[in-house]
C-alpha cells in the first residue's frame, strides 16, 4: 500500500474543486466543486468509490455549482459519502444565486434524514477539526472559528468571512487550501498552522484585504514554496490581481501556478489554446475543455489541473514539474506575472 497522499487542484474554470486522496487510494476528501463533470470523471479515473467527506467552504456559487449534481451522481452509482460539511454564511434566500444554495441545502437535509450521510459544520473551535486522518497524515478544518462564523452571519458580513480553509498534512509536509477566506481570518492562525509548503491562494487571487492589510501579510507567514491560483480565463473580476500574485511569488522564492491563462498574462489567451491543451492532460484529462458549453467563451489552460504527491517521508513532488513543458509555455506569454 502506498504511503503517499495526493492533493489535486482541478481545472474547473473560475471556481474551485480540490481532492485530497489519502494513502492507499480508493477514498478521498472533496473540497468545493464548480464543475460536476470534471469531479465525476476524476473519481472514476482514480477508482474512488468512497468520500470520507465532502467539504463546502461557503455558499458562493463558484464553489457549490457542481456539488449537488456531483454527489447525486456519485451516490446513484453506489458511492459512499460519510460526511458532508456545509454551513450557513448568511440568509440563502437573500443571495443572488439563492436557487443553487437552497437546492443544495434541501438535498443535504434529505440525505441526512435518509441516513445517506451525516451533516457537519465546516468550522473549528479551540482546536482544528479533524475531517479524517491516518498513520502520519491528516486533513483538518483550520478556519473559520465557529464564533467568527456565527458573528459574521448575525452582523450580515460578506459570505467570504465564513469561508473554510483545509490543511492537509503527510510526513511533516503541509498544504493549505484556502477557500475565499480573507486576511482577517488568516491572521487568527498561529504560526504552527499557517506554515505550509504549498498554499492554494484564497479567492482566486482576488481581494482578501480590509483596512491596512496587505497580501504580503499572508504569504510571508506561510512561506510556501508553491502557490496555486484556481482561476478562469474569462472571469469578470480581473483575477488574479497582479499584486496578489507578486505577494505570493515573494520575489521568486515561491513558484506560482495558475489553472487557466488570463489576459493579465497574455492579451489574447485564445491564441495559446492549442499549446495549452497539448500538455495539460498530464495530471488528468482536460475534461473542462472538451465539453460543449452553452456560453460562447473560450477557456485556455495554463498549468491546467495540478497534482501534489506527498511521499510520507518528508518529500513531495508537483505536476507540472519545474523546467518542463509548462515553463516553456509560460516563457512565450506576453507578460507572465509568475516570473
Amino acid at each position: 500500500m502506498s504511503s503517499a497522499l495526493g492533493v489535486y487542484f482541478l481545472d474547473v474554470g473560475q471556481g474551485d474543486c480540490s481532492f485530497v486522496v489519502p494513502p492507499g487510494g480508493g477514498s478521498a476528501v472533496l473540497f468545493d466543486c464548480n464543475d460536476a463533470h470534471v469531479a465525476d470523471r476524476f473519481v472514476v479515473d482514480h477508482g474512488i468509490t468512497h468520500l470520507s467527506a465532502a467539504v463546502v467552504s461557503h455558499l458562493d456559487v463558484d464553489h457549490i455549482r457542481g456539488v449537488l449534481p456531483f454527489l447525486e451522481g456519485f451516490l446513484a452509482r453506489g458511492g459512499k459519502v460519510d460526511e458532508l460539511y456545509i454551513g450557513m454564511d448568511g440568509d440563502p434566500n437573500e443571495r443572488t444565486m439563492r436557487e443553487a444554495c437552497t437546492a443544495l441545502l434541501d438535498k443535504a437535509f434529505a440525505w441526512e434524514r435518509d441516513d445517506k450521510l451525516v451533516l457537519c459544520s465546516p468550522t473549528r473551535e479551540s482546536k482544528p477539526k479533524v475531517v479524517c486522518s491516518g498513520a502520519g497524515w491528516s486533513v483538518d478544518v483550520v478556519l473559520p472559528y465557529y464564533g467568527k462564523q456565527l458573528k459574521a452571519i448575525v452582523d450580515g458580513e460578506q459570505p467570504n468571512e465564513c469561508s473554510a480553509v483545509l490543511r492537509a498534512t503527510c510526513g511533516g509536509i503541509a498544504v493549505l487550501i484556502g477557500g475565499d477566506a480573507p486576511l482577517s481570518s488568516w491572521s487568527r492562525l498561529d504560526d504552527g498552522l499557517v506554515k505550509a509548503r504549498v498554499v492554494r491562494a484564497p479567492h482566486h487571487g482576488g481581494e482578501i484585504r480590509s483596512g491596512d492589510d496587505d497580501f504580503r501579510d499572508l504569504y510571508e507567514r506561510v512561506e510556501a514554496e508553491l502557490s496555486v491560483f484556481s482561476v478562469g480565463t474569462n472571469n469578470r473580476w480581473g483575477h488574479p490581481f497582479e499584486d496578489h500574485v507578486h505577494a505570493a511569488h515573494r520575489a521568486g522564492s515561491c513558484r506560482v501556478l495558475c489553472t487557466q491563462l488570463t489576459p493579465r498574462c497574455h492579451e489574447r489567451p485564445e491564441e495559446r489554446l492549442t499549446q495549452g491543451l497539448a500538455r495539460t492532460g498530464e495530471v488528468t484529462y482536460a475534461y473542462r475543455h472538451h465539453v460543449k458549453r452553452s456560453a460562447d467563451t473560450v477557456e485556455v489552460p495554463c498549468a491546467g489541473s495540478i497534482a501534489l504527491t506527498l511521499d510520507g517521508a518528508g518529500g513531495y513532488s508537483v505536476a507540472p514539474a519545474r523546467y518542463g513543458w509548462h515553463d516553456a509555455f509560460v516563457a512565450k506569454l506576453d507578460q507572465p506575472m509568475c516570473l
